[in-house]
Parts: structure tokens; C-alpha cells; sequence
């Protein structure tokens, strides 16, 4: 099955549908500004979550920080499936409970803001990002230093209310500039060189 489409204001919407690798259709949301996409909860949404990430970018004139953007997107979609969506399951104690309170898989935001694009990940576990102490010989729990290095700053915030009930879990964020920064070819001197 693929993405279920988040609509807020249908009159505003262009869904776009973005084939993905194995044939399925990822629908994208494209409004002025901003590009959503909800995402199943399984394996494929990472390289589903990539290829939204781009499609928005170029959606919003962003295409230069796109590398950036997707290598930080598909640590925050890991981070949500095995973090966000195995926590809601073990809280819930049955994982039907999960499609009961209508969690089905994780949600993918693009927002361009003047300069800044905003890319965000929502899943349903009201557990903080954790950021790992630098270890080197770890074999993993570099994400968020990774989401941290490229980006220009990155945060999280528990869901308000919706309908008069809680609504489960959080949104990861971070913000990147619109356009990437030039840097300047390195000058190498080769010494005794004329």
C-alpha cells in the first residue's frame, strides 16, 4: 500500500504522484510553500521519504541543498520507524491499537520559509530525540550528530490537540538554507612551481 495523502485545504492542493522504485505511487502534496507526504510504516518509506524530499525541493526552488536535505531525512525516517513507531506499538501493548488511533506510518514535510526550508518528520511516540554522546568506536548513534552537521539547527516538538484529544507523538525537525553556500575552490601552491 502506498503513502496516504494529508490534505488541509483541498481547494489549494496539487497532488502530484511521484513513482517509486518498485512501481508503487508516492502521493505528494504540493501546496504554495510547502510539500507533505504520509508515508507507511515499513522499510520503504526511507527511500519513499528520499525521493519526496527531492520532488519537494524542486517543488520549492531548493534543489541545491537537496543531497543534504535527503541524507538528513532518511536518518530522521530510521530514527521514526525504529524509534517513534516501535515505542507507539510497545505503549499501546497491541499493535492494532496503532491503526485504531488511526497511526498508520510516519509524515513527511517540506516548508519553504524565505531562505529556509523546514523538512520535518512526525511519528507517534512522544519520546524525545535522543543526541548520543561522540563515541568512535560505536557502531552507530551518529544520527542526530549527522542531522546537526548539516543542518543549520534542528529541534523537536510534541503534537498539540486535535478534535479535544491528544494527538499522539512528535515532529523532528530541521532548517536548512534555501540555497547551498558556494564555497570557494581551494588555492593549492605547489612550492618551487613558477
Amino acid at each position: 500500500m502506498g503513502p496516504v495523502v494529508v490534505i488541509a485545504q483541498p481547494q489549494s492542493v496539487n497532488v502530484a504522484p511521484s513513482p517509486d522504485q518498485d512501481g508503487t505511487e508516492n502521493a505528494v502534496v504540493l501546496e504554495a510553500g510547502s510539500a507533505t507526504c504520509l508515508l507507511p510504516a515499513t522499510p520503504q518509506a526511507v527511500p519513499q521519504g528520499r525521493a519526496m524530499v527531492r520532488r519537494g525541493l524542486a517543488h520549492l526552488g531548493a534543489e541545491s541543498v537537496a543531497d543534504d536535505v535527503a541524507l538528513v531525512a532518511t536518518e530522521l525516517l530510521a530514527n521514526a520507524l525504529e524509534h517513534g513507531v516501535r515505542d507507539a506499538a510497545t505503549r499501546a501493548g497491541d499493535p492494532d491499537e496503532l491503526h485504531r488511533r488511526r497511526i498508520d506510518g510516519v509524515r513527511i514535510s517540506l516548508v519553504s520559509s524565505g531562505a529556509h526550508v523546514v523538512l520535518s518528520v512526525t511519528d507517534p511516540s512522544p519520546r524525545p530525540p535522543v543526541r548520543r554522546p561522540r563515541d568512535t568506536a560505536a557502531g552507530g548513534g551518529r544520527g542526530m550528530q549527522l542531522v546537526e552537521s548539516l543542518s543549520l539547527c534542528w529541534g523537536w516538538t510534541l503534537l498539540d490537540e486535535q478534535d479535544g484529544q491528544r494527538a499522539p507523538g512528535k515532529s523532528v525537525w530541521a532548517m536548512f538554507p534555501k540555497t547551498a553556500a558556494h564555497k570557494p575552490a581551494p588555492q593549492v601552491r605547489i612550492q618551487g612551481a613558477a
